[in-house]
């Protein structure tokens, strides 16, 4: 868990008021002392059945001579993940997309309610983050490569018989 504390200086003058003018508290233990009443905590949670990322990766290939010294490679890879997925647990739920009027409906990004109010977008404003690490197998990738290639060797081989 982790406790976050936040203490500034709103004070006109240049001077550092943070601490009784001494600055940030390196002492763990009277860190909770500083700062506001209103201190909030994190959560990060682990789903029971997370797995290290993981990688299945297949490759096909051939390489084929042509007449003339020309040689044709083909080359196919696919890589599936299985990869880190981070789930967001304290905000409250979506409330449909971002407004069209201001990106001419090219932006059709998740829209969540604003930051003003008692707890903002957090569904408890003494947490301000609870996140679950799980897994996720979306994630995939392709290459695909064809290539020609005349050797100069071949050429020159050709040009002198």
């Amino acid at each position: 868990m982790l406790n976050t504390v936040s203490v500034s200086d709103n004070t006109a003058t240049p001077a550092n008021e943070v601490n009784s003018g001494k600055g940030f508290e390196p002492d763990p233990t009277k860190q909770s002392a500083l700062g506001t009443a209103g201190r909030t905590f994190e959560v990060d949670i682990i789903d029971k059945n997370f797995k290290l990322p993981q990688v299945a990766r297949f490759n096909l290939a051939t390489d084929i001579k042509w007449p003339g010294g020309i040689n044709a490679t083909f080359e196919g890879i696919y890589s599936k993940q299985s990869t880190i997925f981070y789930i967001r647990m304290s905000i409250l739920p979506r409330r449909g997309i971002v407004d069209q009027a201001y990106n001419n409906g090219f932006d059709k990004r998740i829209a969540y309610s604003s930051s003003t109010g008692a707890g903002g977008r957090r569904l408890n404003p003494n947490i301000t983050n609870a996140i679950l690490i799980s897994n996720t197998n979306k994630g995939y990738s392709y290459n695909l490569t064809f290539q020609l290639r005349q050797d100069m060797e071949e050429r020159i081989r050709i040009a002198c018989v």
